[in-house]
């Protein structure tokens, strides 16, 4: 416990002792390294504490921050073994789960190729809009399927031309 003036503030620890918010930093950084066996024992110690729920939560986010398209099929993973976790927790009477769902989900994460151009990209977006970015409408995008679209293009052989040239037009091609 921290003592903050003639109160003290709770901290919430992981059974070994270790605060919750440094188990999870250190749970997110052996990932980071792929050093699965360190890293499963902090995802062990959460959920342990009580904080099943968090430490899927933390694993999911990983999955798309940290992971994101190095391996765009281990968040699908994770979500597998985390709901059949979850099913197994609310089925068992001992209430805890067998390790291998965690394990499993630890392993995906560790071994995979890392990248955090999704977490970037979120980043730049967010700080963009926060100091006033909007993107300018695309003149390909006002087509058949906007009012204002419709109100513009009345010819039907128009938007026929438009739509096989401008409007349906995927990049790359």
């Amino acid at each position: 416990m921290a003592r903050t003036g003639d109160q003290q503030a709770f901290e919430a620890q992981v059974p070994d002792g270790t605060p919750l918010n440094e188990a999870v930093s250190i749970l997110i950084k052996e990932l980071r390294r792929g050093r699965e066996l360190q890293a499963l024992y902090w995802a062990r110690q959460i959920e342990g504490g009580g904080f099943y729920k968090y430490v899927w939560r933390r694993l999911a986010i990983f999955g798309a921050e940290d992971v994101g398209i190095g391996n765009p099929l281990a968040i699908v993973v994770v979500e597998a073994l985390r709901s059949s976790y979850m099913n197994a927790k609310s089925d068992s009477s001992k209430g805890t789960p067998d390790g291998n769902l965690i394990t499993m989900a630890v392993m995906v994460l560790a071994r995979s190729e890392k990248n955090r151009e999704c977490d970037h990209l979120k980043n730049v977006e967010h700080s963009m809009v926060k100091h006033g970015w909007k993107p300018e409408v695309p003149d390909y995008a006002i087509d058949a399927h906007t009012r204002r679209g419709r109100e513009v293009f009345t010819d039907p052989a128009e938007r026929d031309l438009l739509w096989f040239t401008e409007w349906s037009k995927v990049v790359p091609e």
